[in-house]
């Protein structure tokens, strides 16, 4: 499986719903993780966000990411 690290406020074309992307920002505030962060999630790209807070944690929270399964 291919990996790729990127550290631009562009995301690479090929970024879709077949797509796996780990958005990581210690403050949660680091503008190009946020600006690829929503260009991902707009591809229809999976999103997980690794975070101790600020927008991105926000903006997880809003739109349901990194939910954990209902306890059975």
């Amino acid at each position: 499986v291919p990996f790729l690290v990127n550290k631009d406020y562009q995301i690479p074309a090929f970024v879709g719903p077949n797509t796996m992307v780990f958005a990581c920002s210690y403050s949660g505030n680091t503008e190009e993780t946020l600006m690829a962060m929503a260009a991902c999630l707009d591809a229809g790209a999976q999103v997980a966000v690794i975070t101790s807070g600020g927008i991105a944690h926000k903006r997880a929270e809003e739109k349901g990411l990194n939910r954990r399964p209902a306890r059975r």
